[in-house]
């Protein structure tokens, strides 16, 4: 009698279980693995732009080793993870970060809580828009934030965003022969740039205009200008800046330190800064590294005191050159451990 009703009950909880619906979790819902790969029948999809188009909220798109012709990949949606993978997806033989190629801007993100990573992109046409390879934000003010781009191999363009963009990460990205800056930020605030490669570029290894942003520990060689800077309350240390013509240019901004930085190799002439005689409060030059530093007393750092001079109605603005002090300079180079230009740390 026994056995009887355990079978019966055995039925009905199997029938129970056909019958109710089942529910999809909160960690899961919503959320999918989109792969792509450049050989026809192994992945979702061959194009990255497709496979953009085709995602949703909380989606991750996995782009494997292989080569993609494109350009102007736009991500609105938030919650995207854009990752790239260095081998192929099934038995092939293409190895290495996937190759984004194009004449244009390849990457546009336009929406907040976006990841990208471990991509290789080179932009062909250095006189395209915005002269980059990643650009985040918009042409009018956008309040997006937390985005994150690491990891990835930049040449002919650089990182660029614009327009309120906020809490970004710029981490571990080796960028090289820009025609402008490797980086580029305008009205921004609260980024985080830390740990970068950034080489032989023509005017700015950095551009920065916003405030309260981080950049530690890059390094940045051969560029006209290492990091040029006209916001207020960042902080630039630990940099290793070799072989510009000026270490760190400070451009009508203020309450900026810059401290614990190597100079090295710079050139002996020309003014590091520029100062607005009514900006306060003034940035602060603190135990940086200064190769050509003769070992005593503080470090003289040429600049430009600009006046104000009201005639009438009209403003004038007179130049006077000037000198701050880094009162306290380091006296041996500081070892600052970063991704090296092949990719390892050092």
């Amino acid at each position: 009698m026994i056995k009887k009703w355990v079978v019966i009950g055995i039925i009905f909880l199997f029938i129970g279980t056909c019958i109710i619906p089942s529910v999809t979790s909160e960690q899961t819902r919503g959320k999918n693995i989109i792969t792509v790969d450049d050989e026809p029948g192994l992945a979702d999809y061959t194009s990255i732009k497709d496979a953009v188009n085709n995602s949703s909220r909380g989606d991750t798109i996995e782009v494997y080793s292989g080569t993609y012709f494109e350009e102007l990949i736009t991500i609105d949606e938030e919650n995207i993870s854009l990752i790239g993978i260095s081998h192929d997806l099934v038995g092939g033989d293409d190895t290495g970060q996937p190759f984004i190629s194009g004449n244009e801007t390849m990457l546009l993100v336009k929406a907040s809580n976006v990841t990208v990573s471990n991509f290789r992109i080179e932009k062909q046409d250095e006189s395209g828009v915005y002269d980059c390879c990643i650009f985040l934000g918009d042409v009018v003010w956008t309040n997006q934030g937390n985005d994150s781009i690491s990891n990835c191999t930049l040449g002919g363009g650089g990182i660029y965003c614009q327009a309120g963009g906020q809490d970004i990460l710029v981490k571990d990205n080796n960028i090289s022969h820009c025609g402008s800056s490797g980086i580029n930020f305008f009205y921004t605030r609260s980024f985080t740039v830390t740990q970068n490669i950034i080489t032989d570029v023509r005017l700015n290894g950095i551009f920065v205009d916003g405030e309260h942003h981080t950049i530690s520990a890059n390094i940045i060689k051969r560029c006209g200008i290492g990091i040029k800077e006209r916001g207020e309350y960042n902080r630039i240390y630990r940099n290793d800046i070799e072989n510009c013509s000026v270490g760190v240019y400070l451009y009508d901004g203020f309450g900026n330190i810059i401290t614990e930085n190597n100079f090295k190799n710079y050139s002996k002439i020309g003014a590091w800064w520029e100062w607005y005689i009514l900006c306060y409060p003034k940035n602060k030059w603190q135990s940086n590294y200064w190769d050509s530093w003769s070992g005593v007393g503080p470090k003289w750092i040429l600049g430009v005191l600009v006046l104000w001079i009201f005639v009438f109605i009209d403003i004038i603005t007179s130049p006077i050159p000037w000198f701050e002090f880094d009162w306290h300079p380091a006296k041996q180079p500081y070892d600052i451990p970063t991704i090296n230009e092949d990719g390892g740390t050092q």
